[in-house]
């Protein structure tokens, strides 16, 4: 007898239980509809600002201010709309050795974008600053801007993994193309032609 009087009130418990969950349920979708909405939302100027913003296509280069040699500053955010070529390389990296000559001739040319390299003295298998200094000096190529990555921090944010690794940068400050390998100067000029 118990049991009949036990069962009407556990039906009705799960009919009020079900019945008030249903507009939370309806709540918590609107919620999620609305979320979703300006989430969209978002996207889309996200979108149309960065359509208005750059020139080229891509995510903004890793901004970075490196020394030279000399201790004069180059910072990538401040060549003010100037297109720059940055080449990853190291002295032990044979294809880098057999590419200086080439990259010291796209050096001494007047392009319409800027010639830099970054090598990572203590990292990665280079030599000490001293003594990539020590090597570079005994070389014939004097045209080649060489940046030192002394904690390799910039190297890391453009996730360098071979050498030599070409990074092209437009003149909006977009990284347009991060290619791993040697390119030789009619093919890299022809792809800046093709970058704003």
């Amino acid at each position: 007898m118990k049991n009949k009087k036990i069962l009407p009130v556990i039906l009705l418990s799960s009919m009020i239980f079900v019945a008030c969950s249903v507009p939370t349920q309806n709540k918590i979708n609107e919620a999620k509809t609305q979320a979703a909405n300006v989430k969209e939302t978002q996207d889309i100027e996200k979108t149309e600002n960065s359509k208005t913003s750059t020139k080229n296509e891509g995510d903004i280069a890793p901004d970075f201010t490196l020394k030279d040699r000399d201790g004069k500053e180059f910072t990538l955010s401040k060549q003010n709309g100037k297109k720059v070529y940055v080449k990853f390389w190291a002295s032990w990296c044979h294809v880098c050795i057999d590419g200086l000559k080439e990259l010291n001739n796209l050096s001494k040319e007047n392009n319409d974008f800027e010639v830099v390299t970054i090598v990572s003295p203590g990292h990665n298998g280079e030599k000490s600053k001293e003594d990539f200094l020590k090597w570079f000096d005994e070389q014939p190529y004097k045209d080649i801007k060489v940046l030192f990555d002394e904690d390799g921090k910039v190297s890391n944010s453009y996730d360098i993994r071979a050498y030599p690794t070409s990074a092209a940068i437009g003149s909006d400050g977009v990284l347009v193309g991060l290619q791993a390998g040697e390119i030789p100067n009619d093919l890299l000029k022809k792809a800046f032609d093709k970058i704003q």
